[in-house]
């Protein structure tokens, strides 16, 4: 493996869902998940994603997403990012004065399906409506698009439905697009394929690729993708948790594990890592 030495933007992906348990799945007071929130906040993470605003998501997961964007504001050098896939998330995105939305949806059939409750052809017409009160707001725009390596249930997936999606939602004004290893499917061979391919044909899209370190080649692939020019990469440990036992502390040690990867290679990310494990000891020794 070739070593890099260039900058690196680290998108930390959390929710306030996950911040509000500590390992051993106690419920912590708002209190402390706001200080918990603001730690995370401080350690250098250019991007911090405040969770969902979905259609069909009950009111406790969207009260969830609220009390995280209230309770994490003004952090010097933090951009906030919330997960919407309606008309309804862009107004609450303009409301909370998020500096930017992404508008999910998956590229496989089924599992769109069966994370939405909803078929491509209907998340694409919510999108539509939605891209377009975010403009009116003027709220940055990134279309994020999982399952584009391969999905559980249909195999690899077709690079040329991805890019059909990217051609529609360009006609939209997106100012960016995330791709999506949700399962770790994705080697660096296919990375650098289809972010070459991207950079070439979307120049003046932001590109930002989120990983799955499932399969233990997160690092990698990173690598893959900045030998094509692309500098932002996120993270997140939920794709490798025990059903059922999802929590902050496993989110951030997946988390140290990839920037300490990542570094050893070259990169530059200015994580302030020792101040994000004090994160996780907190989380563990605070009481209720």
């Amino acid at each position: 493996m070739a070593f890099i030495n260039q900058e690196c933007d680290v998108r930390l992906y959390i929710r306030e869902s996950l911040a509000a348990y500590t390992g051993t799945g106690r419920v912590l007071s708002r209190e402390k998940r706001i200080r918990i929130n603001q730690a995370i906040g401080s350690c250098g993470f250019s991007v911090l994603n405040l969770g969902a605003y979905l259609s069909g998501a009950n009111d406790e997961e969207k009260g969830a997403t609220a009390f995280a964007v209230q309770s994490t504001r003004e952090l010097s050098r933090t951009e906030y990012s919330i997960t919407i896939n309606d008309e309804a998330g862009a107004g609450f995105a303009i409301a909370n004065e998020i500096n930017s939305a992404s508008l999910v949806m998956s590229v496989s059939e089924t599992m769109n399906v069966r994370r939405f409750g909803i078929s491509r052809t209907a998340s694409f017409q919510q999108l539509q409506a939605a891209a377009a009160v975010l403009k009116s707001g003027g709220i940055m725009t990134d279309l994020q698009l999982s399952t584009v390596f391969g999905c559980p249930f249909e195999g690899k997936i077709n690079d040329g439905m991805v890019l059909q999606l990217i051609d529609y939602f360009c006609l939209q004004g997106i100012d960016g697009v995330t791709l999506r290893d949700s399962s770790g499917a994705a080697s660096p061979a296919e990375t650098a394929a289809l972010c070459r391919r991207l950079r070439q044909d979307y120049p003046h899209l932001t590109l930002t690729l989120h990983l799955s370190d499932a399969t233990g080649r997160a690092a990698q692939n990173t690598c893959a993708a900045a030998g094509e020019g692309v500098t932002r990469f996120g993270l997140t440990g939920r794709e490798l948790a025990v059903p059922g036992s999802i929590n902050m502390k496993h989110l951030i040690e997946t988390s140290l594990k990839y920037i300490a990867e990542i570094e050893y290679y070259g990169f530059t990310t200015e994580i302030d890592t020792e101040k994000l494990r004090q994160v996780s000891e907190y989380a563990l020794l605070t009481e209720v």
